[in-house]
């Protein structure tokens, strides 16, 4: 059987149509993170173009109770990243967030017009074919997709 856009867009409830999700991870991190995410992360919790999912939840996961609206913008952006990093574009070991999809939540009534189901799906054909030619154990990506 194989993984149609169609059946992204059933099974995810994701964007199949609309602006091709793509951009660069040629920036700072730490600089990004504080104008989006409103917080600098720790040197530790920096590798490349990734950030700790850990540090992400821990740091993004409650507003406080009088939030104004930029605020509950950046936990929700971190929300939106800390899904990204660990069920649509997932890593073998479930620990890092790619950074390259942040600036596509600058702003976020945008964000939502992305294909993102057509992205989810590249990855995770580019994934099972990286992990046929490498002889993998492990495999990354939208499992989801691939368990139904």
């Amino acid at each position: 059987m194989t993984i149609t856009l169609q059946d992204v867009a059933i099974l995810l409830g994701l964007r199949i149509h609309g602006p091709a999700v793509t951009g660069t991870c040629v920036f700072d991190v730490a600089v990004l993170c504080e104008e989006l995410l409103g917080v600098i992360p720790p040197a530790n919790a920096i590798r490349g173009a990734t950030i700790s999912l850990r540090w992400l939840c821990f740091k993004l996961s409650t507003s406080p109770p009088d939030a104004d609206e930029v605020t509950l913008e950046r936990c929700a952006r971190g929300f939106i990243l800390a899904l990204i990093g660990s069920f649509m574009f997932a890593d073998k070991k479930g620990v890092k967030v790619p950074m390259c999809f942040l600036p596509l939540q600058r702003d976020l009534t945008h964000t939502a017009t992305y294909s993102w189901g057509g992205a989810v799906l590249a990855h995770t054909y580019h994934e099972l074919c990286r992990a046929n030619l490498d002889r993998s154990r492990g495999i990354s990506g939208c499992i989801t997709l691939i368990q139904v």
